[in-house]
């Protein structure tokens, strides 16, 4: 199993869950390989091919080492935590597939518990009354895998609008906020480009915000709805 946080308490805390809830689940030993450096992430899968990623980061703002691994380990199961998960992050994990996402507090529960059944049964089936959601994936998943990561990016985006339309949204509303205001338009000159009332693409824009259930939107409105490269960013830096 290999563990990576950029947090040192965070990581130590996994390594002992991880190592004691595997020990009650088989009553054997658990090898884990840990890290802080998502640099080291795709080299430490290589040389030790884990069963598991358990990986604590975004998926929204790490999309590129989400794409690394996926390349070469199509079908090993990767568990993402984090405080909460954005409706990006979903449909990330939903189309590469194999992707739980638990959030800080069900680590804490039963739900880290079911990631070792299903680790050691090899089942992908997890009970309604869980707080892990798995995400078994697309199913043409490995023709995606061999492009490039700009038109990886460009059909998670397409899936994340599919997806809004899936969960009933109205088509106008999807297609004033995804080409205007997701690109950071203001609401005032949406309104004038396409003749529209500000306050109608205002009620556009807050339907997106309860249907998706959009927290701290100042900082997560953008990030909830567009998928980005962060080839440039700092995510394969390490935090030592």
């Amino acid at each position: 199993m290999l563990v990576c946080s950029p947090q040192w308490p965070i990581l130590q805390t996994l390594d002992i869950f991880c190592r004691d809830l595997y020990y009650k689940c088989s009553g054997e030993s658990l090898d884990i390989i840990s890290t802080q450096c998502e640099s080291d992430v795709i080299n430490m899968l290589r040389a030790n091919n884990p069963s598991l990623f358990i990986w604590d980061g975004e998926l929204h703002a790490n999309i590129s080492l989400l794409i690394e691994v996926r390349r070469s380990y199509p079908n090993m199961p990767i568990l993402v935590i984090q405080p909460y998960f954005l409706f990006s992050d979903k449909v990330i994990a939903k189309f590469m597939g194999q992707v739980g996402l638990l959030d800080y507090i069900g680590v804490m529960s039963d739900s880290f518990h079911d990631v070792f059944l299903m680790l050691r049964h090899n089942v992908f089936f997890l009970n309604s009354s869980s707080s892990l959601q798995f995400f078994l994936g697309v199913p043409n998943i490995n023709e995606f895998l061999t492009l490039t990561e700009d038109a990886i990016i460009s059909s998670l985006n397409h899936y994340l609008i599919n997806e809004m339309y899936t969960m009933g949204m109205p088509a106008k509303v999807i297609d004033v906020v995804m080409k205007w205001l997701v690109h950071g338009v203001p609401i005032r000159k949406c309104a004038k480009r396409i003749g529209l009332s500000e306050k109608t693409i205002y009620h556009y824009r807050q339907i997106i915000i309860r249907s998706l259930g959009i927290h701290n939107v100042p900082r997560n409105f953008r990030r909830s709805l567009l998928i980005r490269s962060n080839r440039m960013s700092t995510a394969f830096s390490c935090s030592i």
